[in-house]
């Protein structure tokens, strides 16, 4: 019923909000290189998800050869950026901040990430595996 005595079907409808950035989840083969202040390569898998409620970000499994802790990307046409991010808890407490390029197989990043008095240069690529 309504407010005026009417009687009226009840009308359902389901929305789907979708990540536009869905091109670029997947698993990736991931070379990174710390570049400051001693030189250290690692080569990994690693997944990389989509936020489940802001469009265009991605979420990284892991980032500099590591557990990402939560780490998320914005994608902006083909440039990523990593807004500065502070990451505490009982086991870590670091920031991390950085940008690059990004096409629906490669990821490509320069960013920073600080440990107390130490920051450490990263160079990062990601290429999707099909």
């Amino acid at each position: 019923m309504t407010k005026s005595g009417n009687e009226a079907e009840p009308v359902y409808r389901w929305v789907r909000v979708i990540n536009q950035a869905y091109i670029f989840r997947g698993t990736y083969t991931a070379t990174e290189n710390q570049v400051f202040p001693s030189p250290e390569t690692c080569v990994y898998n690693t997944y990389i998800d989509l936020d489940s409620s802001v469009n265009f970000r991605l979420v990284f499994d892991y980032l500099t050869c590591q557990k990402a802790y939560g780490i998320y990307a914005d994608v902006t046409d083909t440039i990523i950026v990593i807004p500065f991010q502070m990451v505490s808890d009982s086991l870590v407490d670091f920031s991390i901040q950085g940008s690059g390029f990004i096409n629906d197989c490669l990821i490509h990043l320069n960013y920073q990430k600080t440990e107390g008095a130490i920051t450490r240069l990263w160079e990062s690529q990601f290429l999707k595996l099909q």
